[in-house]
C-alpha cells in the first residue's frame, strides 16, 4: 500500500471577506527607514538601498542563465480524497521536513524541505509515482520584469518644445493608453482595487497614502484578526516575506502602483492611470534574487479573498508549474472571478513565460515611446536596437503597453519620483502591466458589472493595432486603448493627429 504524508497546519485558512464594516480606522504612524532619499537605485551601491544588489544582477544578467527554482524545497498536492495523516511518519525517512501549508481555494499545498541530498528533480520524480499525490513540483524562482539603467544622456533633458513626448519629466503614458479622455467621465471607483503583488509599497508616499486600499473591518495593531480572514492586523495589506501586516516596498512595488494610482489634482508628482481606484499592498517572499511561487499563490488567494477585483504581477519565470497554474484557474473562475495581468519579460525571447503565457493571464509585453534622441519612431515591440534590451513576445502575447520613459513614484523617499528629480525614468515590462492592469480598472469602475473575463475580451478587441492586422507575435492584439473600450470600437478612432500629436485647442493648450 502507498502512503503519504500528514503536517500541522501552519497557516490559517484564508476566508473570503464578504463585505467592510464600516468601522474607524486609525492608521499608526510610520517611522521612515529608507534613509537618502535623494539617492537613485541605480548610481551605484548604497547600503540604505536594500534593492540595490538585486537589481544590479537583474540588469545584467539573462534570468534564464539564473536559478530557476529553490534546490532544496518541493511543492506538493494531494490528489481529493487522499488522507495526509496516512503515512506522516515516513516523510522524515524519505528525507522531507514540512515549512509550511498553503490553503487555496482549490486545494492544499505542503511546501517541503528536502533534507537529503538528493536533488529536486529526483525528488519530484519519486513523490509524483505516489497515486495519492496529484501534483510534485519545484518551488520556481519569479523575477522582476526590471528593465535596464539608463544613462543620464541628453534625451533626459527638459527641452521645453511644447512636445509631450520626448523628454522624461512628462507622464504621456496615461494619454497614449486613452485614460485622458476617460478621466472627464470617470477616474476611476473606489471600490475597483488593484492588487499589486509585487515587492510591496511605501504607503506614505505623497502620491500614493490616499489610494491604498484599506481593510475596514481590520483594526490596525490591535493584535486581532478583527475580519476572521486569518491574518492579524492586515489593515493595508500583507507581508508573505516576514509574514506580518507591514507590506512596506523593497524598492520594485511602489512604481507599479504608482502608474495605476497615483493621486490626480493634488499638485505634486504624476497622476496615475486610474488615479480613482485602490491598490492593494501584497509583499512576496523574496529568495535569492527573485521570489517564489508559493508566496506568489499565497498572495493571489489573499488578493481574490479580500475582494480584489484585479491582480498586476510585473514578474516571470521560464518554468511552468502546474500547482500555480491551478490557482490562477481557481481565482478567475472561467472569467467570473479576479483578472490576473502578468508581464511577459525583457530577454527579447519569444518563450513562454509564467505565469502571463496561461490563458486566465493577460499577457503583457512593453512598447516604445514615440520618441528616440528627440526623433519620432514607430511605437512597437521594444528590441534591443532601440534600447539595448527587448521585450519579449510569441504567439502567446496578448498586449503590448509603455515600457520607455515610464515617470513613476520612487520608494526611496515620500516625495521621490523616477524623473528628472532623480535623472532617471523607469521602464520595462514592469510598467506595462500595472499601466494595463488600470487600463481594466477604469473599464471596471465605468461598468461596475463587467466579469474578468468581459473585461479581458474588450480590451483586447478595442486595441490600437500596431502592427500586422490582428493579433502578431510582436505586438499581440497591440496597445490598450481605455477609452475605445468604454465608449466605442471604430477602429479609426484614434487618439492622436496625423504627426501622431495629440490635438491641441485653439488656444495652443493641449485638450486633455
Amino acid at each position: 500500500m502507498r502512503h503519504v504524508f500528514t503536517w500541522v497546519v501552519i497557516l490559517a485558512v484564508l476566508t473570503v471577506i464578504s463585505g467592510c464594516g464600516g468601522k474607524a480606522v486609525i492608521i499608526p504612524e510610520r517611522v521612515d527607514e529608507s534613509g537618502n532619499a535623494g539617492i537613485s537605485l541605480f548610481t551605484g551601491p548604497d547600503p540604505n538601498s536594500p534593492g540595490n544588489e538585486l537589481i544590479q544582477n537583474l540588469l545584467t544578467t539573462d534570468i534564464r542563465d539564473l536559478p530557476q527554482w529553490l534546490d532544496d524545497e518541493v511543492l506538493i498536492v494531494l490528489h481529493d480524497g487522499a488522507d495526509p495523516a496516512s503515512l506522516y511518519q515516513h516523510a522524515g525517512g524519505m528525507g522531507l521536513s514540512l515549512i509550511e501549508e498553503i490553503e487555496l481555494m482549490w486545494a492544499t499545498v505542503y511546501r517541503m524541505r528536502i533534507t537529503n541530498s538528493e536533488s529536486v528533480e529526483s525528488m519530484a520524480a519519486t513523490l509524483q509515482q505516489y497515486p495519492e499525490i496529484r501534483y510534485a513540483e519545484p518551488n520556481v524562482l519569479l523575477y522582476p520584469c526590471a528593465a535596464p539603467y539608463y544613462p543620464d544622456d541628453e534625451m533626459f533633458e527638459y527641452d521645453d518644445d511644447g512636445d509631450p513626448y520626448n523628454h522624461p519629466m512628462d507622464c504621456w503614458y496615461p494619454n497614449v493608453l486613452g485614460a485622458s479622455l476617460v478621466w472627464p467621465h470617470t477616474k476611476g471607483s473606489g471600490d475597483v482595487v488593484v492588487a499589486v503583488v509585487d515587492m510591496g509599497i511605501r504607503n506614505t508616499h505623497e502620491d500614493l497614502a490616499n489610494s491604498i486600499w484599506i481593510n475596514e473591518d481590520e483594526i490596525p495593531d490591535n493584535e486581532i484578526d478583527d475580519d476572521d480572514n486569518g491574518f492579524i492586523d492586515d489593515w493595508w495589506g500583507w507581508d508573505f516575506c516576514d509574514q506580518d501586516n507591514d507590506p512596506w516596498d523593497d524598492w520594485h512595488g511602489t512604481p507599479c502602483a504608482g502608474v495605476i494610482a497615483s493621486e490626480q489634482d493634488n499638485g505634486v508628482g504624476i497622476s496615475g492611470v486610474a488615479p480613482g481606484c485602490k491598490v492593494m499592498a501584497v509583499r512576496l517572499d523574496a529568495s535569492v534574487m527573485g521570489t517564489t511561487i508559493s508566496s506568489l499563490m499565497a498572495g493571489v488567494q489573499y488578493s481574490y479573498d479580500n475582494g480584489a477585483d484585479i491582480v498586476t504581477m510585473s514578474l516571470r519565470s521560464y518554468i511552468e508549474n502546474e500547482i500555480l497554474h491551478e490557482t490562477f484557474i481557481a481565482v478567475y473562475d472561467n472569467g467570473n472571478g479576479m483578472l490576473p495581468i502578468g508581464g511577459a519579460g525583457n530577454e527579447n525571447a519569444s518563450d513562454y513565460t509564467y505565469p502571463c503565457s496561461w490563458p486566465e493571464v493577460i499577457e503583457v509585453g512593453a512598447s516604445c515611446s514615440f520618441y528616440a534622441n528627440g526623433n519620432r519612431r514607430d511605437v512597437k515591440r521594444i528590441i534591443p536596437a532601440d534600447l539595448g534590451w527587448g521585450s519579449n513576445y510569441g504567439e502567446h502575447l496578448d498586449v503590448v503597453a509603455p515600457g520607455h520613459w515610464i515617470v513613476t513614484p520612487h520608494m526611496a523617499g515620500d516625495d521621490q519620483y523616477w524623473d528628472g528629480i532623480i535623472r532617471k525614468t523607469s521602464g520595462g515590462c514592469s510598467m506595462a502591466t500595472p499601466e494595463t492592469a488600470a487600463c481594466c480598472a477604469l473599464m471596471k469602475s465605468y461598468n461596475p458589472e463587467m466579469t474578468a473575463g468581459e473585461i479581458r475580451e474588450r480590451l483586447i478587441e478595442t486595441c490600437d493595432d500596431l502592427d500586422e492586422p490582428g493579433h502578431d507575435i510582436q505586438t499581440g492584439w497591440g496597445r490598450p486603448n481605455v477609452w475605445r473600450a468604454i465608449f466605442g470600437s471604430d477602429p479609426n478612432a484614434g487618439l492622436y493627429d496625423v504627426n501622431g500629436h495629440i490635438p491641441m485647442s485653439n488656444d495652443g493648450e493641449w485638450m486633455f
